[in-house]
Parts: structure tokens; C-alpha cells; sequence
């Protein structure tokens, strides 16, 4: 689950820019180096992925009326954490890439 969901944090994926151009006014009176920011910009971006995709394993876990995690639970936040990084995986490959 990490390993994709770092992928979606790599500076190739398409939501990158877009979340370093919110994020970056927020964090920039707190950090001033603009390496520290690129690396927190990639860790949210990570988190994110991992909480979002979360959402369905716990609905799953509350509509079975469950209290601890099953294998089944774990296989519904696997298969979420890869959907969700899907455009960061293809970024990595370069298929966001354009040749002029």
C-alpha cells in the first residue's frame, strides 16, 4: 500500500503542481526552503492517498458490523490505495510526458 501510494507523491504525477500550488501558501510562512516544501508537498500527497482510500475498507468494516480489521478489509484499502494512484503511476512510467 505505501509503495503506491508514494508513487501518486512522485514529483511526476500529474497531482503534484496542482497540490503544491494550494498547499505551497499555506507552508510557506512555517518552511522556507523550498526543498523542505517539495518533500512535504510529495509526504501529503502520500497520506492523503492512503487515508482516502481507507474510506471504503472502513464502510465495509461498519456495514459487517466488524471491529477489527479482516484480510478482506485489507484487500478493499490494497485495491483503493491503486486506483487512486493510478495517475501517479502512469506519470512515473511518463505517460504525462509531452513531446513537442
Amino acid at each position: 500500500m505505501v509503495a503506491a501510494s508514494v508513487t501518486n507523491g512522485l514529483a511526476s504525477s500529474p497531482l503534484f503542481d496542482p497540490v503544491q500550488f494550494y498547499l505551497g501558501p499555506l507552508l510557506r510562512p512555517i518552511l522556507r526552503d523550498p526543498d523542505i516544501m517539495f518533500r512535504v508537498n510529495s509526504i501529503y500527497i502520500a497520506l492523503m492517498t492512503l487515508a482516502l482510500a481507507g474510506i471504503p475498507a472502513a464502510i465495509y468494516e461498519r456495514a459487517r458490523g466488524l471491529t477489527a480489521s479482516t484480510p478482506v478489509s485489507i484487500a478493499i484499502w490494497l485495491s483503493a490505495t491503486i486506483l487512486l494512484s493510478v495517475p501517479g503511476l502512469l506519470g512515473a512510467a511518463g505517460y504525462f510526458d509531452a513531446d513537442f
